[in-house]
């Protein structure tokens, strides 16, 4: 369990089910601190997915191989298979549009907060970061 978040928030339904809290391992320690970096930067909730109350969103955080290739790139930061553990989450900050999150992260690059913050999706109207190694901090990409 991590600050501010439950499982069910970052998985999805099958993957809940099958796993409850032994979900955690599938993720890296980045992406959870940085979860939490993010929501403590914001000092706002918010919604990866919402399946557990009855919403459509339940894949913005873990993704299946299968869900991967589906829903974006077979190479994902999402996914989780072998031995690569989910690195990204899709989101929503309650009180700010994706471009204004993604200029507020940007304006604020140097925060600890978000230390290990290494991409955003550019032109989106979800927030995506994730935190693959390579470039420098932080750059935005274009699916």
């Amino acid at each position: 369990m991590i600050k501010y978040f439950r499982i069910y928030e970052l998985v999805d339904k099958q993957t809940y089910e099958t796993y409850k809290e032994q979900a955690w391992e599938f993720f890296t320690t980045d992406i959870l601190d940085t979860l939490t970096g993010v929501r403590e930067l914001f000092d706002s909730p918010i919604t990866v997915n919402n399946w557990w109350w009855g919403g459509l969103y339940q894949y913005r955080g873990l993704r299946s191989k299968q869900k991967s290739a589906e829903l974006g790139s077979p190479k994902s930061e999402h996914r989780y298979e072998d031995s690569h553990l989910c690195n990204a989450i899709d989101c929503d900050i309650k009180g700010y549009t994706a471009e204004q999150a993604r200029q507020l992260i940007l304006r604020n690059v140097d925060n600890p907060k978000i230390s290990k913050l290494m991409r955003m999706e550019a032109n989106t109207n979800w927030l995506h970061f994730d935190c693959k190694q390579g470039k420098p901090r932080i750059y935005l990409f274009h699916v």
